[in-house]
């Protein structure tokens, strides 16, 4: 929790766009990037599902908040 509440308030990018992936963890990332272009407010509440810490719901905020 602690190394994810730091990158939350950082100001550089979580990855580098250049970073290679899967084409699935591309697609999650891709996903996200648009979520983050809409503006915190545009999705409204969510599940996230098989959450079971709070560290899960700070994960999806972080990769919510980050522009790829």
């Amino acid at each position: 929790m602690e190394w994810i509440q730091k990158e939350l308030v950082g100001r550089r990018p979580l990855a580098p766009p250049s970073m290679m992936m899967s084409d699935e963890v591309r697609e999650v990332m891709d996903t996200f990037g648009c979520a983050a272009q809409l503006g915190r407010d545009a999705l409204g509440a969510y599940v996230i599902s098989m959450a079971s810490n709070a560290s899960d719901v700070l994960a999806v905020e972080l990769l919510q908040v980050r522009e790829w």
